[in-house]
C-alpha cells in the first residue's frame, strides 16, 4: 500500500494529547509567513510587487551578488501592469552567476522566470543552460519560442544546505543567455516535510516495488500543476506563488467526468503536513467526479488523464483529495490507478481523518514508459452497499533530476591562481629542456646500425603461469597485459608493430598457423621480420605465448627461426566487462557482454572522412553479477554534443534499448564519453559509428523547411551540420516492424497503429511493384529499405460516410520546447495511373504542404518512385506533434491521401564542454611532473631574493647601501631653474655624479610613508621637507623640490657636492640624494633637538646646552 507521505507524529490514545498536537501544527502554520528573500528583479535598479511577492532590483540589491560579465536590457514597449515584472531582463554572453547566501538548510523553491520582450536583443535567440552549485544541470539547450506571448516560468525543489549557493547561466556556443526574474526561498516547514526524502515506487508498466528513498538528494522540476475540476489558479492566490492549470485538456473521455465545487470550509491539518501551502483553497474545493447520471455508460469505469512525460525518467507525482461530494463520511471507497494496473485503494476516513472536507494526498516515485505517457486514473471499489463513485482534486508531476557531477568554472576566478600559472609555465619551460635532451638521446639512438635496434623496454623478472590453453583472465595488477612479469629485453612498442605490418595490412599475410595470421613486416631500422598475431578461438593462449617467448628467445641457429621480440596489449581504461550470467538467444548474441565504467571514461575513434556520421549506442540490462539497471549517466562526445542525460535503462526494458544519434563529423579523433552520476556508474553493450555520407548524397541536409510550433510556415532553417540528430521516431507506416537486418544502414522501423489518432480514418496497402530508386539523386535502398516504400497507409473512403473530406492523423509526444527534424516518407503505390489526384500534409494542424509528386518541379515520371520531405519543426508547450494528411479539393480529383514513412529526429545543441576524463591523467604525468618542478625552481628563486632582502634589512646603520652605480660629476653652470633634463640619462637629473650617496626613490617612500601630509616638518625654498625613517632606523629629514620653487638642477647639484664634504656638529649633514623618476630629492640627518634658529626664536624645542650653543 502507497504511503500518505508525512513526517511521522506520535500516537496516543488521549483525544486530549491529539488535540493540543493538532493546535501546536495549527499555531506553527500560522505562525509561518513567507520570506522575504529571495525575490529578484533581474536587469532592474526598482522594485516590483508581483503576486504578492516584492522583487528587488538586482542593482541595489545587497543581499544577492551576480557576475559582472553581464548587462541589463530593457523592454522596447511598455507592457500591462500584471506583467510589470518583466519589463528588464540581465543577460549574459559567457558563463555567469547569480550567488545567494542561504541562512537553513532544508528543502528550498527555485523559481526562474523568462520572457522574450521586444529589445535591442532578440531573446527568442538565447539557447542556454542552467544550473546550479550542488550541482545540478536544471536547463539544458534552453530556449524561448516564439509562440511563447507570456512568460515562461520553471519551477525547482532542491535540497539546498546552509551556505553560498550560486545559479549559473551557461550560454551555447555562438548564443547568449538571459533571466526576468529569480526566486530562491525555502519551503520547509511549509508545511514540515514539504517534500519527503522517500515515497512509494511505481515502476514503468504499473508494478508496484520497494519504496524509492534518497529524494532529497534529487532536484524536482515541477512538468504539471493541475486544479482538477476548477479554474486556473494565478501566482496571485497562491501561498508559493504557483500556477496552477486546468485539467479539460487532458481528461481522456470528457464524457467520464462532471465537476463538482464546494464552498464548504476545509479542515487542515491532517498529521501536520497539509495546510494552505501544500495548495491553495480552490484545488480542494473543487473536483472532478464520475459522471455516473450519463445513461450511455455503465457505472464500471475509470476517469482517466493523459499526460506527456520525459521517456525512461523518474517523476515524482503528488496526487490531492479532498472529500467534498459526499454527504457524510464513509459513503464509498475508490481506487487510484497509475499506468492502468498500479492500484491503491483510497479510503480517507481510516487514516486518522474524521470529517469531510479535510485535504489530504498521495506521493509516489513512477517510472514513466518507453512512450513517454503517463496515466492517471480513478474509479469505483465494487462493495456491497457502497455507492460507486470516485474524485480527484489537484495532481501534481514533477521530473526527478540527479546530479550533473560538475560545477561550472568562472573565467573570473584565474587571477586567484597566478602562482599556479606562473609554476606551470615554469615547469612547462623546464619540460622543454627534458624533452629536448630526450630528444637528443633518441635521435642517437635510432641512428645505431641495424643490429642494435632498441627492442627490450619496462620490463621486470619474469614468472611463468602453469598449464592450460585459453585466453583466460588477465592477472590482476598487470594493466591489462597478459605478460605481467617478463625481463627478456624483447618488448617492442605496438606503434612499431603497426608501423612494420601497415596496421596489419591484409596484403601483407604471408601465412597463417595455430596461434594466428602472419604478417610481412619491416622495422623502422630495414629489419624484415615475420610477425604472428594471436586471434580469439586459435586454441592457444596466455600459457603458450609465454612458453614461445621463454623458449625460443634463448635459441639462436641459423636453420631455425629467431624470436625478436614480442607486444602484449594495455588496456588501462578504468572499466571492466561484465558477462551475461544466462544464456540469450541468438538474435541477441550481440548483448552477452557490456563494459562498464566507475568514473568518466571513453571509446576513440579514428574517423578517416569528414561527413555525416551515424553514431548508434546499444544497451541491454541483462542479468549478472552487477544490477545495470542501476546505472544512470551521461553520454557526450567530443565535439561536444551532451548525447543522453540522466540515462537509466528501466527494469522494463526485456529487449535493447538503441539510440541512435546523427553527427557531423570531421577527420581525425572521436571520442565517446560515458560520464556516470554521483554514486553511480555507466555500461554499454555495443558501439556503431560510421558514415552515411554518401549514402546518398546529402543523407542530411544542412537546411530545411522551417515550421513554427503553432504550424506556420517560416523562413529556412540553415546549420543542421552544426547540429546533433537524435532519432526518436522511426515509422513504417502500414507495413510491419523492420528488423536491422532489413535496413541497410541497420535501423529498426516500428509500426505506426499506436500513433494513430482515429484508426477508422485509415486502410493499409501493400505492393510488390519494383521501386524507381533516384529521384533528384538523392534517394536510394539507403534512405529507407524497400518495405517502406511497398506499404502505405491510404485514406478509408467509404459511401457510408457522410463526407469523406477528412485527413489521417498521427500524434507523437516529443520534447517540450525543443525542436526537431522531420522527414516525411512517400512513394505512390495507391494510385493506378500518374496525376490521378493530389492531396496535403500538415504538420500540426495548420501548416500545409501541397503533395503532388508529378508536377514539373520533381522529376517524377513513374509510379512508385520514393521521394520524402524534411522539415525543422518546432513543438508547442504541450510536446505533441500532430502529422497528418488529407485530401486537397479539386474538380475533377478523386480524393485521397497516402502516407508511406516517418522519421522524426531531435535536434540538439553543441554542449559547449567537454568533460574531463581522470584516465587522461597518465597522459600529462610529465606536464604534472614539469610544472610540480617548476614550481620548487620558483620557491627556490623566492628564497634566494627573501635571503638577500631580509640580509638587506639587517645592516648596521652605518653599512646602509647609499652608493649604486654612479659615474663621475660633472657640475654644470649656472640657472636657476626646472630645466630639460638632459637626453640620455634615463630621467635623472644628475646626468655623472659619483659621491656614495644616491638613496633609492622606493626606500624614501617607505621613510616617509610615502610622502605622507602628516610628517611634514616644514618648508623650504626648495620644497616642503619630511621626517622620516630609514628601513636601518635612521631617522632622516626629507627635501623634495617642487615645480615652481626658485631653485632647480643647478642648485641641487651645488647643495649635493657641498654639503657632502662638511662634517660638523653644528652643521646638519647630507646623508643622500634621489634622482629617480624625474625627482630631486635631498636626505638630510635629522637635528632630533631642534636647529638653532628654533631656540633662538622661540621655538618649542628644549634649549641647548651650553656646549651646543658655544
Amino acid at each position: 500500500m502507497a504511503k500518505i507521505q508525512t513526517k511521522k507524529v506520535l500516537k496516543s490514545s488521549s483525544p486530549l494529547i491529539f488535540l493540543l498536537h493538532l493546535l501546536s501544527v495549527g499555531l506553527t502554520c500560522a505562525a509561518y509567513s513567507l520570506p522575504d528573500k529571495y525575490f529578484i528583479n533581474c536587469g532592474s535598479d526598482t522594485d516590483v510587487n508581483s503576486g504578492n511577492r516584492i522583487f528587488r532590483g538586482d542593482l541595489n540589491s545587497d543581499s544577492i551578488s551576480f557576475s559582472k560579465q553581464s548587462h541589463p536590457v530593457k523592454n522596447s514597449s511598455q507592457l500591462p501592469d500584471t506583467l510589470a515584472l518583466y519589463q528588464t531582463a540581465r543577460v549574459f554572453n559567457q558563463l555567469s552567476y547569480y550567488e545567494f547566501d542561504i541562512s537553513s538548510n532544508g528543502t528550498h523553491l527555485v523559481r526562474l522566470h523568462f520572457f522574450a520582450f521586444s529589445s535591442e536583443i532578440n531573446l527568442y535567440k538565447a539557447v542556454f543552460n542552467v544550473s546550479t552549485s550542488h550541482p545540478f544541470v536544471l536547463l539544458h539547450n534552453f530556449n524561448v519560442q516564439k509562440s511563447s506571448q507570456s512568460p515562461v516560468i520553471k519551477d525547482f525543489f532542491l535540497s539546498i544546505t546552509q551556505g553560498k549557493f550560486r545559479v549559473y547561466f551557461r550560454p551555447q556556443e555562438s548564443s547568449f543567455a538571459f533571466v526576468s526574474a529569480i526566486e530562491v526561498f525555502p519551503v520547509d516547514p511549509l508545511p514540515l516535510s514539504f517534500i519527503p526524502d522517500e515515497a512509494s515506487h511505481v515502476g514503468p508498466i504499473g508494478i508496484k516495488t520497494n519504496d524509492y528513498r534518497g529524494i532529497h538528494s534529487k532536484a524536482l522540476q515541477t512538468i504539471f500543476r493541475i486544479n482538477v475540476g476548477g479554474h486556473m489558479i494565478s501566482q496571485e492566490n497562491d501561498k508559493l506563488g504557483r500556477n496552477w492549470i486546468r485539467d479539460d485538456s487532458y481528461l481522456y473521455n470528457p464524457d467520464t467526468a462532471k465537476t463538482f465545487e464546494s464552498t464548504a470550509n476545509l479542515n487542515y491539518g491532517y498529521r501536520g503536513i497539509v495546510s494552505e501551502y501544500t495548495a491553495p483553497d480552490s484545488v480542494y474545493q473543487t473536483a472532478k467526479q464520475m459522471n455516473i447520471n450519463n445513461s450511455g455508460l455503465s457505472n464500471n469505469f475509470n476517469i482517466t488523464w493523459c499526460f506527456n512525460v520525459s521517456k525512461n525518467a523518474r517523476h515524482f507525482v503528488r496526487v490531492h483529495f479532498c472529500d467534498i461530494v459526499s454527504p457524510s463520511p464513509n459513503v464509498f471507497k475508490f481506487f487510484l490507478y497509475i499506468d492502468g494496473t498500479y492500484s491503491q485503494e483510497i479510503n480517507p476516513y481510516t487514516a486518522d481523518i474524521y470529517q469531510t472536507a479535510t485535504p489530504f494526498y498521495f506521493d509516489f516515485e513512477v517510472d514513466s514508459n518507453d512512450r513517454g505517457i503517463m496515466n492517471i486514473s480513478v474509479g469505483p471499489k465494487a462493495e456491497a452497499g457502497s455507492k460507486p463513485d470516485a474524485y480527484l482534486n489537484g495532481l501534481e508531476i514533477m521530473e526527478i533530476m540527479e546530479k550533473s557531477g560538475t560545477v561550472p568554472a568562472v573565467n573570473g576566478h584565474k587571477r586567484k591562481h597566478v602562482m599556479v600559472v606562473v609554476g606551470s609555465v615554469l615547469g612547462g619551460l623546464l619540460l622543454i629542456c627534458i624533452l629536448t635532451v630526450v630528444l637528443f638521446f633518441v635521435l642517437i639512438y635510432r641512428k645505431q646500425k641495424p643490429d642494435e635496434f632498441p627492442l627490450a623496454l619496462e620490463l621486470s623478472p619474469l614468472h611463468v603461469c602453469g598449464g592450460g590453453s585459453s585466453h583466460g583472465k588477465v592477472p590482476e595488477g598487470t594493466g591489462g597485459s597478459p605478460m605481467p612479469n617478463v625481463d627478456l629485453g624483447l618488448k617492442i612498442p605496438f606503434v612499431e608493430i603497426q608501423f612494420a605490418t601497415h596496421n596489419f595490412d591484409r596484403k601483407l599475410v604471408i601465412g597463417k598457423g595455430g596461434f594466428g595470421n602472419v604478417y610481412k613486416g619491416t622495422l623502422r631500422n630495414g629489419m624484415k621480420v615475420a610477425v604472428k598475431r594471436s586471434e580469439p578461438g586459435s586454441g592457444q593462449g596466455l600459457s603458450e605465448f609465454q612458453t614461445e617467448i621463454i623458449v625460443l628467445s634463448k635459441i639462436r641457429h641459423r636453420h631455425l627461426v629467431s624470436l625478436i621480440g614480442y607486444y602484449s596489449i594495455s588496456f588501462s581504461e578504468p572499466s571492466y566487462p561484465v558477462k551475461n550470467s544466462s544464456q540469450l538467444p541468438d538474435t541477441l548474441a550481440l548483448y552477452q557482454t557490456a563494459r562498464v565504467f566507475n568514473q568518466s571514461s571513453y571509446y576513440e575513434f579514428e574517423i578517416s572522412s569528414n561527413g555525416t556520421h551515424l553514431v548508434r549506442l546499444h544497451f541491454f540490462a541483462f542479468s549478472s553479477a552487477i544490477n545495470l539497471c542501476k546505472a544512470v549517466f551521461n553520454v557526450s562526445t567530443s565535439h561536444p554534443f551532451l548525447l543522453l542525460h540522466n540515462f537509466n535503462v528501466q527494469n522494463s526494458s526485456h529487449s535493447p534499448v538503441i539510440k541512435d544519434f546523427f553527427l557531423s563529423i570531421t577527420q581525425g579523433k572521436f571520442r565517446v564519453r560515458f560520464w556516470p552520476q554521483e554514486t553511480s556508474f555507466a555500461f554499454v553493450s555495443a558501439i556503431e559509428v560510421f558514415p552515411v555520407d554518401p549514402l546518398p548524397l546529402s543523407f542530411i541536409p544542412d537546411n530545411a523547411q522551417h515550421v513554427s510550433p503553432i504550424g506556420i510556415k517560416i523562413n529556412s532553417y540553415p546549420g543542421i551540420h552544426s547540429k546533433a540528430l537524435q532519432t526518436i521516431c522511426r515509422i513504417n507506416v502500414g507495413g510491419p516492424m523492420i528488423s536491422q537486418e532489413n535496413d541497410k544502414l541497420g535501423r529498426n522501423w516500428i509500426p505506426d497503429d499506436s500513433y494513430l489518432y482515429n484508426p477508422d480514418t485509415a486502410k493499409k496497402v501493400e505492393s510488390t511493384a519494383n521501386l524507381n530508386y533516384g529521384y533528384r539523386g538523392i534517394v536510394s535502398e539507403y534512405t529507407a529499405p524497400d518495405s517502406v516504400y511497398q506499404t502505405a497507409k491510404q485514406m478509408n473512403i467509404s459511401n457510408s460516410r457522410l463526407s469523406n473530406n477528412f485527413n489521417i492523423t498521427w500524434r507523437f509526444n516529443v520534447s517540450k520546447n525543443a525542436r526537431h527534424f522531420v522527414r516525411v516518407h512517400f512513394c505512390d503505390i495507391v494510385s493506378p495511373s500518374q496525376n490521378v489526384f493530389k492531396f496535403v500534409l500538415y504538420i500540426d494542424g495548420t501548416y500545409s504542404q501541397e503533395i503532388n509528386p508529378y508536377n514539373p518541379y520533381t522529376d517524377i515520371s513513374q509510379l512508385a518512385t520514393p521521394f520524402y520531405f524534411d522539415f525543422v519543426v518546432d513543438p508547442n508547450d504541450r510536446g505533441i506533434m500532430n502529422i497528418s494528411v488529407g485530401p486537397k479539393a479539386e474538380v475533377g480529383s478523386k480524393p485521397d491521401a497516402y502516407l508511406n514513412g516517418l522519421e522524426i529526429m531531435e535536434i540538439m545543441e553543441k554542449s559547449g564542454t567537454v568533460p574531463v576524463e581522470n584516465g587522461h591523467k597518465k597522459k600529462h604525468v610529465m606536464v604534472v611532473v614539469g610544472s610540480v618542478l617548476g614550481g620548487l625552481l620558483l620557491i627556490c628563486i623566492l628564497a634566494v631574493v627573501l635571503f638577500f632582502v631580509l640580509t638587506y634589512r639587517k645592516q648596521k646603520p652605518g653599512e646602509f647601501p647609499l652608493a649604486l652605480d654612479w659615474s663621475p660629476l660633472h657640475v654644470r653652470g649656472g640657472g636657476s631653474s626646472h630645466g630639460k633634463v638632459p637626453e640620455g640619462t634615463g630621467g635623472s637629473p644628475m646626468p655623472n655624479v659619483n659621491l656614495g650617496l644616491k638613496i633609492p626613490f622606493v626606500e624614501i617612500q617607505f621613510a616617509t610613508h610615502n610622502f605622507d601630509r602628516k610628517l611634514v616638518i616644514g618648508k623650504g625654498g626648495f620644497g616642503n621637507v619630511y621626517k622620516g625613517t630609514l628601513r636601518n632606523g635612521m631617522k632622516v629629514a626629507v627635501k623634495r623640490s617642487e615645480p615652481g620653487s626658485g631653485q632647480g638642477l643647478p642648485e641641487f647639484q651645488t647643495e649635493i657636492t657641498v654639503l657632502s664634504k662638511i662634517r660638523h656638529r653644528h652643521l646638519v649633514s647630507l646623508i643622500g640624494y634621489c634622482d629617480e623618476r624625474y625627482e630631486m630629492i635631498l636626505v638630510y640627518d635629522f637635528m632630533e633637538k631642534g636647529t638653532l634658529r628654533d631656540h633662538l626664536y622661540k621655538s618649542k624645542s628644549p634649549c641647548l646646552s651650553l656646549g651646543y650653543r658655544a
